[in-house]
Parts: C-alpha cells; structure tokens; sequence
C-alpha cells in the first residue's frame, strides 16, 4: 500500500482504513507504516476465538494499534458461536467470536481537525470536542 500511494502522489492519502481481509488484518498495517501512519481511523474485524488459521486475535491486533498511537473506543456488537446443536431459541449464550474494533489516532499525533471529523462521522462528538481542548 504504501509503495503504491509514493509511485502515484495524485492518489489522496487514506485518513480511514477499514480492514476485512480474512487474516490480514494485523499484516496489512504492519507492512503499510507509512499509510497507517497518517490515518486517523482504522475499523478492523477482530476475532477472540480463533476461526480461521493463523489468523491474528484481537488482543494482537490491539497491542500492534496501541504501539502506534491508536486506542479502541468501540467494539462492535459481536457474534457469538456455540456448539450447540439445540434450536436457536433455547440455545444459551455462546463464546463472543468475531466482531469490528474501530480505533482513533490519539490526538496527540495526529491533524486534530481531520481527527475530530472522522470522530463526528462516526458519532463520537464527546471524542472531537477532545481533539480542541480548552484551558
């Protein structure tokens, strides 16, 4: 990603990555430093039990994000599997499987106007105001 966006400078850089690439998703930002680097957002499917086979799990995915200066403010509502074989409505409660994590650039390292738009896109209003502290 990054290679292509240096070889074409008439493409605009992404301020919002959305991650759904069936393992990928700790791989991609790993090897697009400079691209991840100046977007804003990132909304990722995220796994807590493992589906599919080295698939990266949340908490991985999370610590990697952290490391370079983003938080998670939401996670999706998620989906639960089980192994139950009952009908669904008397199946209890399974393991939470997979949902998506979106995380926010700490305002500190980012273009903060740029930052609190994407917050307001996705509802966080609290969060934009925070990118304009007042003393």
């Amino acid at each position: 990603m990054d290679e292509l966006l240096r070889s074409k400078p008439d493409i605009p850089k992404p301020i919002f990555l959305s991650l759904d690439t069936q393992g990928s998703e700790l791989n991609i930002p790993k090897g697009a430093k400079e691209t991840v680097n100046d977007a804003v957002a990132v909304l990722v499917e995220i796994e807590f039990l493992p589906i599919y086979e080295n698939r990266p799990l949340f908490v991985e995915i999370s610590e990697y994000l952290n490391l370079v200066g983003f938080t998670c403010l939401d996670i999706s509502k998620g989906v639960q599997t089980t192994n139950s074989k009952g009908p669904v409505g008397v199946r209890a409660k399974g393991s939470l499987s997979w949902e998506n994590a979106l995380f926010f650039k700490n305002p500190d390292n980012v273009e903060r106007s740029t930052l609190a738009f994407c917050a307001l896109v996705f509802g966080y209003s609290d969060f934009a105001r925070e990118c304009f502290p007042i003393e």
